[in-house]
């Protein structure tokens, strides 16, 4: 029988756009640095299951799976053919066998982030003890790239249909399932889109607990982090926009125990100044069986 499962969504802030060898955009800087120190505080916090956003290089990849795999010997990413190099950013860490993998590109983007990423949906799934089979979710919806503000009417209807995309996957996959990742949406910014999740068979745990109820403890994403003093959207306000959603079939059999905003500590050390690991914190949910 199947105890707990604790579950971690992380944007680790990974991008770098270059084109022709000439630097074109880093939201988000010391990119080594910050990778560097990320596997001792994944660790740390022993979730079983750690879905990633925003990591693109096969080198960034592969120093994580060396470092990980005595804790986590299942792992799985899957590359496409974009001419820039970036691919989908999305990738898993399990402690528990990954009995399927697969990547469904997004239909509907913003023309620069459609140019430079192949953004979509990577799904995996695990046999959760008398449970059965669980979908696993992990994506990254638009943040409307540079020519589009994230909370415009188009954005936020471009995000929408990859939302109902995302849906719509999870409708016919039929089983009991979780969705994990950065939506660019959440309480109080582009909320139609978070709420199009809730109000379609998904609970987010952290506003049921009310552990949401503090914005400043709960944000996922703050101007005021150091990171991204600079970055493209630092003129955009606090939000909490990484989540992890569970469905309500799922929730009879696991309850929601604990739900936190974790990896905000500034604990890299550059240029005479302390960082967090990325320039978006983690959520870290542990489920515990109802049984």
């Amino acid at each position: 029988m199947l105890e707990s499962l604790t579950l971690l969504s992380f944007n680790v802030g990974l991008l770098k756009i270059n084109l022709l060898g000439i630097p074109l955009l880093t939201p988000a800087p010391y990119i080594e640095d910050r990778l560097k120190a990320m596997p001792g505080h994944l660790l740390a916090l022993n979730a079983d299951i750690i879905a990633l956003q925003e990591i693109y290089k096969q080198k960034h990849r592969d120093y994580l799976v060396k470092a990980l795999k005595k804790t986590y010997k299942y792992w799985t990413y899957k590359k496409t053919n974009n001419p820039i190099g970036l691919n989908n950013g999305l990738m898993f860490f399990s402690k528990h066998p990954i009995e399927e993998t697969k990547l469904t590109l997004f239909k509907n983007n913003t023309i620069d982030e459609k140019l430079f990423a192949d953004k979509g949906i990577l799904s995996i799934s695990i046999h959760a003890g008398d449970i059965g089979r669980v979908r696993i979710y992990n994506t990254h919806t638009t943040a409307g790239g540079v020519l589009t503000h994230p909370e415009s009417e188009k954005c936020n209807a471009i995000r929408q249909q990859q939302v109902d995309q995302l849906l719509h996957m999870a409708r016919q996959d039929g089983c009991p399932s979780i969705i994990m990742g950065d939506l660019n949406a959440g309480p109080g910014v582009s909320e139609e889109n978070y709420q199009s999740i809730v109000q379609n068979g998904f609970v987010d745990p952290a506003a049921e607990s009310g552990d949401g109820a503090n914005q400043e403890e709960s944000i996922t994403w703050d101007p005021q982090n150091p990171l991204n003093a600079e970055g493209p959207h630092r003129h955009c306000p606090p939000q909490k926009v990484d989540h992890i959603f569970v469905s309500e079939p799922l929730l009879q059999k696991l309850a929601a125990a604990r739900t936190e905003t974790v990896l905000t500590e500034p604990c890299v050390r550059k240029d005479g100044a302390r960082f967090p690991l990325s320039d978006h914190y983690g959520q870290l949910l542990t489920l515990s069986s109802t049984h």
